[in-house]
């Protein structure tokens, strides 16, 4: 019996859980984010791990201190019937998302990015904003730009 309680402990001290409840990513793991600048375009992806997802309609970009982007490019996404948003369109592995810087570049490009996701055990995340700045000295395709 002591062994059986010892086992028990070791299982629980290491993460797991004996009632069998899911444990979920941290936000940053679950929807792994980055940015870079290509060929004139604004360029936010996002590598999802297994069973986690993106919604197609909380993408969103908005340019700040005065940058000036194009429309949202994003692509075709699988369909699904969501429990909290019912019928959407969903990314699964990875996505890519564009905007056209438009202008000549002569300055620094900012802008806000948004998303949403979830869990395919039950979990939705709150909507999440990452906010990119490239200097004007940046290379096209320079990446990961990420500021608090």
């Amino acid at each position: 019996m002591l062994l059986v309680l010892g086992a028990a402990q070791v299982r629980i001290d290491r993460g797991g859980d004996p009632l069998g409840e899911p444990e979920f990513l941290p936000v940053d793991d679950a929807f792994a984010f980055s940015a870079r600048l290509d060929a004139g375009r604004l360029v936010a992806r996002w590598n999802m791990a297994d069973g986690y997802y993106l919604y197609r309609h909380a993408f969103s970009v908005e340019a700040e201190d005065g940058t000036a982007l194009g429309e949202l490019a994003i692509p075709t996404g699988k369909r699904i019937e969501d429990a909290y948003f019912g019928p959407s369109e969903v990314y699964y592995g990875s996505v890519e998302i564009a905007a056209a810087v438009q202008g000549p570049r002569t300055g620094a490009v900012y802008a806000r990015i948004r998303y949403q996701g979830c869990a395919d055990a039950g979990l939705c995340y709150p909507p999440q904003v990452r906010r990119v700045a490239f200097p004007a000295t940046d290379e096209v395709g320079s990446d990961n730009h990420v500021v608090p």
